[in-house]
């Protein structure tokens, strides 16, 4: 029998390919809601889908699942579902519920998935220390504050251009999870981050949440203060202490 043969000769790695993959009933939950109008829906079982999509990760290094294994590609299955979740869905939300200037509003959707497909192909789209290159085409974290903060149309739209621009851009952004640098700061202030915007969503269902509202611009300004921290600032440091070793080892 093949070692590429496509049947169970490895469980616990169908066992993370099946737990990535089931990304994709959240995903339609999520837009049966956005076709019935119910925005609270839609973007509950969203955060479903970003609770499968930030444990399959881990889980998948802990069993060292392997292509050669199975015949299936674990990263590839993980960009096929959050193309679904992070990039086409939120998308269509931004649409459907009118949070674009009308007009562009199909320009704009245009934009977020042609940037996100284009994003998804990079071979660049990690450096060695797990930061991403450029924006991840994470709309989904977009779309939701966006959306909860109330912001208007045209402030949403120069948003969508300008973390377009930024995908396509060698700007480093953390990973939540697995960039080492600045990790446990990270992880924390991205937790209280997304408590705060499905408490708004579950608890208060209006824009209404000054707390939560404050929570979501500090987590957008620790992402672009650490952007330009990691590209600039701790790159020239490296440097310069790279270069004070080689002058003492002469």
């Amino acid at each position: 029998m093949s070692k590429n043969s496509f049947l169970p000769l490895n469980f616990s790695t169908w066992l993370v390919h099946g737990l990535t993959a089931s990304g994709v009933i959240p995903a339609l939950f999520s837009m049966m809601a956005l076709i019935d109008g119910n925005a609270t829906a839609c973007v509950l079982w969203l955060f479903v889908a970003l609770f499968i999509d930030g444990i399959d990760g881990p889980i998948s290094r802990k069993v060292k699942t392997d292509v050669k294994k199975v015949g299936v590609d674990g990263v590839l299955l993980d960009l096929v579902v959050d193309y679904l979740t992070y990039v086409f869905i939120p998308a269509i939300f931004m649409w459907k519920f009118g949070l674009f200037p009308e007009g562009i509003s199909v320009l704009l959707v245009s934009v977020i998935l042609f940037s996100g497909v284009l994003y998804f192909a990079r071979t660049d789209m990690k450096t060695n220390d797990k930061w991403f290159t450029g924006f991840p085409a994470s709309w989904n974290f977009v779309v939701f504050s966006l959306s909860l903060l109330g912001t208007p149309d045209m402030v949403n739209a120069v948003a969508v251009v300008g973390f377009a621009i930024l995908s396509a851009t060698s700007v480093e952004t953390f990973h939540v999870f697995r960039s080492k640098q600045l990790r446990k700061t990270t992880v924390s202030i991205t937790m209280v981050y997304l408590v705060s915007m499905v408490s708004m969503v579950l608890i208060d269902g209006q824009l209404d949440n000054s707390f939560g509202r404050v929570v979501i611009v500090v987590w957008f300004t620790y992402y672009i203060a650490t952007a330009i921290w990691k590209t600039w600032i701790y790159k020239s440091d490296l440097k310069s202490k790279i270069q004070a070793d080689h002058s003492i080892d002469r």
